[in-house]
């Protein structure tokens, strides 16, 4: 099916295991409106999986994980493909397509954090939606201004 409406949805990490994010999702494929993307969030289980692991998650000035060793990369790649995979088994009855924040230079893995591909591709998407948690929401609307962004919705979970 081509479509001509292109929708992203990017979900932090604590609203991709919610039921009501997983609703809002299929309601969107279900509406036929266009081709939902969802890229999935999984900071807090980076984080978990990196203090098991003997590692302090650390941020830099703009609140971007710090990652510096393979080990360290490998953790928060394996997570963001765990959050991809369960949530596409939550949705595999839909046209949805479940993408990982997870680029590659050359052969090297390279963290994305959402905000920077929501804010980097947006235009490239008619409808972009962030969903984060209800005391984020403030913040994510600062970010995301409709003057700059105006094709962004936040919505609280």
């Amino acid at each position: 099916m081509t479509y001509t409406i292109r929708i992203l949805v990017k979900g932090s990490g604590d609203v991709v295991k919610k039921e009501g994010f997983v609703k809002f999702l299929i309601a969107l494929a279900q509406s036929k409106r266009g081709k939902v993307t969802v890229i999935p969030g999984a900071g807090g289980d980076i984080n978990e999986a990196l203090i098991e692991k003997g590692y302090e998650p650390r941020f830099d000035s703009r609140d971007r994980r710090i990652t510096e060793t393979p080990e360290e990369k490998e953790i928060a790649l394996l997570e963001l493909l765990e959050a991809r995979n369960k949530l596409l088994d939550k949705v595999a009855d839909y046209e949805i397509e479940v993408a990982p924040l997870v680029a590659c230079v050359g052969s090297n893995p390279c963290n994305i954090n959402g905000d920077d591909v929501v804010d980097l591709f947006h235009r490239d998407f008619t409808e972009v939606y962030i969903v984060t948690t209800l005391d984020r929401v403030k913040e994510k609307m600062q970010k995301f201004s409709k003057k700059q962004f105006p094709n962004v919705e936040i919505i609280g979970m």
